[in-house]
């Protein structure tokens, strides 16, 4: 959750008056918004980057580029985004982060200027390895991804780390990649080793988060009614993501190659590979590698098959604006009449003009037994299996 007062969160449940501040950078120019949206999701292994976007719209012509130095060029300038509310001492500002120009449209003959903008975790997406990579088992995970962030883009950047719940960022494994493989890609795959998504935090620094979290401290509780925030619930269970059986073969350069080949399935419960659901299988192939380690394959067979035996049990959620919420948050929604259940924040979407909501997808545990569900009246309801 992005730092406020205790007054600024207890604001956003009644009657309030808002503003919008975004500046450039690094001119320090604050300028005038019309609409927009700042969205954040969770990192996630299979997911896209970046995970951090905003699309944001300015009146008129004052702010069309005249030069690659404009304020709004897309040429490595960024703009900072903040929220305020007004409370007893003034206007709170929450701090949304810096985020970089990507595209700038302008819009003629109507005027305004539309503006694209990502986080950093692009720029390390453009940039592909330019050999066959190993990577050893000797250096830990988090330093491999810091020297890669740092190829691609030219600075150290600050890790900030979450070391509980058994993720450890100082393991080590070893892997091969291939010529062309984006080093954010790379850098996915290995923070996926300890379980773990990595991503730019809304202050710059590298982040590893746990991908599926089993305790988090609620950070905000969520309700209809008098003094809430939730206008309306969506609810929604799904397996299309899903998979219960995944297999991997690789080989290497030698002449002949040497082989491996792995193979991870889901052995109990109602979605097993050989149970009522039927066989739903994954599986790739990696050529022309380096070497071929033992147990490589099985691993990655492993590793993939947690990234895709997961079903989705979600809901979306339209809130009253609350622009300190962030992805990753634990939360408890309430259910009308019906209870309540803790979910994280899957992505979360703030709009930039004055009357626009907050929207949220919050994701219960995941796990790949059935539990008893109540779908209606706003959610899922019933433990895991």
């Amino acid at each position: 959750m992005i730092p406020v007062s205790a007054e600024y969160r207890s604001a956003v449940r009644q009657p309030h008056r808002r503003r919008v501040r975004v500046t450039a950078l690094p001119s320090n120019d604050v300028l005038a918004v019309s609409s927009g949206s700042v969205t954040v999701g969770v990192p996630d292994s299979a997911g896209a980057s970046p995970v951090r976007t905003a699309t944001i719209s300015f009146p008129g012509f004052d702010y069309v580029p005249t030069s690659e130095s404009h304020p709004l060029a897309p040429f490595g300038q960024r703009l900072r985004i903040e929220i305020a509310i007004e409370v007893s001492t003034g206007w709170e500002y929450a701090d949304l982060g810096e985020f970089l120009i990507l595209d700038t449209v302008v819009d003629r003959p109507a005027g305004g200027i539309e503006v694209e903008c990502v986080d950093l975790a692009y720029r390390v997406d453009q940039v592909v390895a330019d050999s066959d990579r190993r990577v050893d088992a000797f250096t830990p995970v988090a330093s491999q991804i810091q020297a890669l962030v740092r190829e691609a883009i030219g600075v150290t950047v600050t890790i900030a780390r979450d070391d509980s719940n058994g993720a450890d960022p100082d393991d080590a494994t070893d892997a091969d990649y291939k010529v062309g493989t984006s080093l954010w890609e790379i850098c996915k795959d290995l923070a996926a080793f300890v379980g773990c998504g990595v991503m730019f935090n809304r202050s710059g620094q590298l982040e590893l988060r746990l991908l599926e979290p089993t305790t988090a401290p609620v950070v905000e509780t969520l309700n209809p009614g008098e003094r809430g925030v939730i206008s309306s619930m969506r609810s929604m269970v799904s397996r299309k993501e899903f998979v219960n059986e995944f297999v991997v073969e690789m080989f290497d350069q030698a002449d002949p190659p040497n082989r491996g080949f792995g193979r991870a399935r889901i052995t109990t419960g109602p979605l097993r590979w050989d149970g009522p659901v039927g066989l739903i299988r994954g599986g790739e192939t990696l050529g022309g590698l380096l070497s071929v380690a033992n147990n490589a394959a099985q691993n990655r067979a492993e590793r993939e098959l947690a990234k895709l035996s997961r079903r989705v049990r979600e809901i979306e959620l339209t809130l009253a604006p609350m622009p300190y919420l962030e992805a990753g948050d634990q939360v408890r929604v309430i259910f009308p009449t019906m209870g309540s259940e803790e979910g994280r924040v899957q992505t979360v979407t703030h709009g930039l003009s004055v009357d626009t909501a907050t929207t949220a997808v919050v994701r219960w545990a995941p796990g790949t037994g059935i539990a008893p569900m109540l779908l209606g009246g706003g959610g899922f309801l019933g433990g895991e299996s």
